[in-house]
């Protein structure tokens, strides 16, 4: 299992652009800006927020958290889908 820090997240970010990431989790692109450059990581409710919307960030944390088999990635959706309820989203 890979460990999963603010580096590892900043690399699965890094593939949208600022302005597109912090319109999926509701922040200002600064923020989305500094969360790819390593500067700072995104809050739980923001991170799970990304994961529900975006398939692609969903897959590579589920990979950095061991979850990488079918199995194990459709137990992990469950999971998301429900945090995602207890946020309201």
């Amino acid at each position: 299992m890979t460990v999963i820090t603010m580096d590892s997240i900043a690399t699965v970010l890094r593939g949208k652009s600022p302005k597109q990431l912090a319109r999926l989790a509701r922040v200002h692109p600064r923020t989305a800006a500094r969360w790819q450059a390593g500067e700072s990581a995104p809050g739980a409710d923001d991170l799970v927020r990304l994961m529900a919307v975006d398939a692609d960030i969903f897959s590579e944390i589920a990979r950095l958290a061991g979850r990488a088999d079918a199995g194990q990635i459709a137990q992990a959706a469950d999971h998301l889908r429900h945090a995602l309820k207890e946020l309201g989203g």
